[in-house]
């Protein structure tokens, strides 16, 4: 069963030309939400089930639209201890749909 599901997230990655779920070391996906939490600060999480969480600083690379909920490929440089955060660039959005994020904080 490990085997099978290692093989599916191999396909999936070299789809995306990643050449191995090694090469995810210092990237992460999450999810956008479909409106900020301000005027500047971006709502993201790691996994459908987490509550959103306030991203302070902008993700390089990633032009966001209101609206609109992704799903991110994103590098975390080592020094941040995986935070998303100054040091974290866009590698490939994998969704943008159109649509209101659920559990929104108010």
């Amino acid at each position: 069963m490990k085997r099978l599901l290692q093989s599916k997230i191999d396909n999936v990655l070299r789809l995306m030309n990643i050449t191995s779920s090694k090469d995810l070391k210092n990237q992460k996906f999450i999810m956008i939400a479909s409106r900020k939490a301000s005027q500047k600060e971006l709502l993201f999480k790691e996994n459908e089930f987490d509550a959103w969480k306030t991203c302070y600083d902008t993700i390089n690379g990633f032009v966001y639209e209101d609206g609109y909920e992704y799903e991110l490929l994103i590098s975390i440089k080592k020094s941040s201890n995986m935070n998303i955060g100054k040091d974290t660039s866009l590698i490939r959005i994998l969704t943008k749909t159109k649509k209101e994020s659920y559990d929104l904080p108010n």
